[in-house]
């Protein structure tokens, strides 16, 4: 029998197969007796996945990951029927939920604990055995990456003054660098320029919006109006934590901002550009990242202004995403040396996304213990 073209047919709104991709089964092809299917879901462009074959009456789950695309192929042998009576079978389309589900779940956990090797065998070499490189601290808990155990370690190191910090570009704050913060009772403003996060920071974090211990402005910073966009939200005095993460003109908005000298201060950087390249996209309002390598600042840039403005680095996250900046007169001795670019700098590892936090991050509310 000819194959048949490729149908999508959208799972219910509450399948999510990783927790926040939606679901799709996609039937490949029917070629009787078997039904080949696949279930899945995906993060750029579709990619091809090759039939699989069985010969037993079971499912024979198997997993892919390619150029950020997921699939879980299941192939179901069947009587030789037609494509509609399949798709309105409920009890099949729930078997295959259930096998895409449990297959996505046991791959997930393998990740983890592969990454978890590869952290270990990293960790071991010379470069990371001085106590004072912050990476050996880092782990996930609300962060994208490792950055909630660097955060953590600076401050046990440096302390805190006054408990506050200010963020931008936390989209809908569920996974942040100061979620944490958040949590342990530090008080902080997040900007944000997408309305529909707004909604949903208000509704995730009501109970921290409430008592006042979270303040939230929609606004798209610039580095015209950054000092004003904090001094009007009454953080204008004693701020710890700065984190700029607004994927473009971070760098100038940092040079821009004189309002406040928090003592620590999260910056996104380019790892494509490697010291001692030092270089930054021209400022730009109207530009958004376009998902490619250009963007932002390299490393080398930003410890260069960070020298400008009091600051030296003290080290990045294991991703090569974000760089961490103390005051210089909080530094002493508490940091590897020396505050270089040279030899603070990570490589690009965007797979630490499979970084475990136990379940999926949701800051909430605590009552003291």
């Amino acid at each position: 029998m000819s194959e048949q073209p490729v149908r999508h047919l959208p799972l219910c709104s509450d399948a999510q197969l990783d927790g926040s991709r939606r679901g799709q089964i996609l039937v490949l092809s029917r070629s009787a007796p078997e039904i080949s299917v696949t279930i899945g879901w995906t993060a750029h462009d579709a990619m091809s996945t090759a039939e699989k074959s069985a010969q037993r009456l079971t499912f024979r789950p198997s997993f892919a990951l390619s150029a950020g695309t997921w699939h879980v192929t299941e192939t179901l042998p069947g009587r030789n029927r037609g494509m509609t009576d399949l798709m309105s079978d409920s009890d099949v389309l729930r078997q295959l939920l259930a096998v895409a589900r449990y297959t996505a779940n046991v791959e997930s956990q393998r990740l983890k604990m592969d990454f978890a090797r590869y952290w270990a065998e990293e960790m071991a070499k010379p470069r990371y055995a001085d106590p004072k490189r912050l990476l050996r601290h880092g782990f996930k808990i609300y962060s994208q990456n490792d950055e909630d155990g660097i955060i953590q370690e600076i401050f046990r190191r440096i302390g805190a003054a006054n408990r506050t910090f200010v963020e931008f570009g936390v989209q809908n704050g569920l996974e942040c660098n100061t979620a944490k913060l958040l949590v342990e009772g530090w008080r902080g403003l997040w900007l944000e320029a997408n309305s529909k996060c707004v909604e949903e920071i208000r509704g995730h974090f009501q109970p921290f919006l409430s008592c006042g211990a979270l303040s939230v402005v929609e606004t798209t910073v610039t580095a015209a109006n950054i000092d004003r966009t904090i001094d009007q939200a009454g953080f204008a005095q004693g701020v710890d934590m700065l984190c700029i993460d607004i994927d473009n003109n971070d760098y100038w908005v940092w040079k821009a901002i004189n309002s406040i000298r928090p003592r620590v201060v999260v910056i996104e950087y380019n790892s494509a550009l490697r010291p001692p390249l030092s270089l930054v996209v021209p400022y730009n309002e109207d530009t958004n990242w376009s998902g490619g390598n250009y963007f932002g600042a390299s490393l080398n840039a930003l410890v260069s202004l960070g020298k400008e403005k009091g600051y030296r680095i003290v080290g990045c996250c294991f991703a090569g995403v974000n760089a961490f900046f103390v005051r210089e007169d909080l530094c002493g001795d508490h940091f590897v040396e020396p505050a270089t670019a040279e030899e603070h700098y990570e490589p690009g590892r965007y797979f630490t996304k499979f970084m475990s936090s136990g379940h999926s991050g949701r800051p909430g509310y605590y009552e003291p213990g």
